[in-house]
């Protein structure tokens, strides 16, 4: 009784990962032909043909350099709480990002930036310069010569 496509078709799907890449390296010898290949094992030409296609792709990808394009993934990264906090703090005060969904965070950082600050000893500061000339839409008094506030 001849074998039928349907037969060899429940054949290669009974392979295991190493059949199927004995089958592969078997044909990409080619000490012999695929159609010997595949009568041997009781499999259809097409699937010798699928089979030795992969191995010769995975090949060919070891052993080619990297493309070079953008989409290249350069690492990854893990995201903790603590770095995507920090992430979204440095949005909000460096890109002025809007902070609607983020006030919880922000609050957060405010309490322990006030408390830092608290600590710091800036009686031994003659002259500043300022960054800013408004804060909250106001003009912000300057320390300009080191004695005296002035209006603006």
């Amino acid at each position: 009784m001849e074998k039928t496509a349907q037969t060899q078709s429940y054949n290669a799907k009974q392979l295991d990962a190493n059949q199927k890449k004995r089958l592969a390296l078997q044909s990409m010898k080619q000490s012999e032909t695929i159609t010997r290949i595949a009568k041997d094992h009781q499999v259809s030409r097409k699937f010798i043909y699928q089979q030795k296609n992969k191995a010769t792709q995975a090949v060919n990808d070891l052993f080619e350099p990297p493309r070079k394009t953008t989409d290249n993934v350069f690492f990854y990264l893990p995201v903790t709480w603590t770095w995507l906090c920090q992430l979204i703090l440095c949005l909000v005060l460096h890109c002025r990002a809007s902070h609607r969904g983020i006030q919880n965070m922000v609050n957060d950082a405010k309490v322990k930036v006030k408390a830092i600050n608290a600590k710091q000893d800036l009686t031994n500061i003659k002259l500043a310069a300022q960054d800013e000339m408004f804060h909250y839409n106001k003009r912000k008094r300057q320390f300009t010569d080191g004695l005296s506030y002035l209006n603006l």
